[in-house]
């Protein structure tokens, strides 16, 4: 299959991805849309999107508790770090979280 072939089926998929229906999903997506604001949607597809996040985002005061696997974050001004032109790990700090909505999210329930 050549990669136009697939990425037109990713595209397709996209619709039938239980990722893209999930509570949170739905709210970060809500949220965008009633502030104003423009999303990319992106998946990996290998599973394994590689990065950091600094101690202050997870740690007391930050969204330990809140960013979990199925969690949805809305993030602003992220730093991709490229050390080749095939490696790319996200760097995400204090400042690019803008809301994070957790996996128990309920759409419409206004919480995140």
């Amino acid at each position: 299959m050549y990669v136009q072939e697939y990425m037109q089926k990713v595209v397709e998929d996209v619709g039938e991805d239980e990722d893209f229906k999930s509570g949170a999903w739905v709210s970060a997506i809500d949220y965008v849309n009633a502030n104003g604001g423009t999303m990319m949607t992106m998946k990996d597809l290998s599973g394994i999107i590689p990065g950091t996040i600094h101690h202050k985002v997870i740690g007391e005061g930050g969204y330990g508790k809140d960013i979990t696997m199925g969690a949805a974050l809305i993030l602003a001004n992220v730093l991709v770090f490229s050390p080749k032109s095939s490696m790319h790990y996200l760097n995400i700090k204090m400042r690019n979280v803008v809301k994070v909505f957790r996996k128990d999210t309920v759409p419409g329930s206004g919480s995140g």
